[in-house]
């Protein structure tokens, strides 16, 4: 499968309500990238290397309001890595979905209960985060220069707050999202645990 293919099928499963089959394409559009941007790293470090290159899309598109880069989540006993929301997003999230294991109790991705606000649940060994993950992963995929190639043939969009990005058109386009992301104005709060 290819990005756009995956892009496609983390939208469809988003809309029909299967997020964890949505997720898990969007974290296989992410690794896709990766592969392309950095093809001499392993996978988790390319996974952790992307994400954190393009927080500057993923954190206005999952619209939580929490520093991903600076925040860590003291309180989640990730066994060999510092629990930095990428790590747990690759470690817990994206490796159970991708090995066909379920994800521990207590972390869960549930469908935004609003439009206008996304709900985070941190707790001890406790996190569920809003399914704006999977449109904030596959924005990743969509503005990354590495995929300017990609393809749908399909009117799919991606949007946030009043932007909105027509898939097709928007390919590779990072130089354009930067300046549209920049007049995102989303508070952004690290969190002291």
């Amino acid at each position: 499968m290819n990005i756009a293919e995956r892009m496609i099928c983390a939208i469809d499963d988003a809309k029909s309500n299967k997020l964890l089959s949505a997720l898990q394409h969007a974290c296989a559009s992410l690794d896709g990238t990766g592969a392309k941007l950095y093809p001499e790293l392993g996978v988790r470090d390319r996974f952790i290397k992307t994400f954190e290159q393009y927080i500057w899309i993923i954190e206005p598109m999952f619209a939580v309001g929490i520093d991903l880069k600076e925040t860590i989540f003291k309180w989640n006993g990730l066994k060999k890595r510092e629990p930095k929301f990428s790590e747990i997003l690759y470690e817990i999230f994206r490796c159970n979905l991708a090995h066909g294991t379920e994800l521990p109790t207590g972390y869960k991705l549930e469908f935004r209960k609003s439009q206008e606000y996304r709900t985070i649940e941190i707790g001890k060994d406790t996190l569920i985060i809003p399914d704006t993950i999977i449109f904030a992963l596959l924005a990743v995929a969509l503005f990354s220069k590495a995929n300017f190639d990609q393809k749908m043939n399909k009117d799919y969009f991606l949007s946030c707050g009043t932007m909105i990005f027509t898939i097709d058109e928007w390919w590779g386009r990072e130089t354009d999202a930067k300046i549209c992301f920049s007049t995102v104005k989303l508070p952004k709060v690290k969190i002291e645990f």
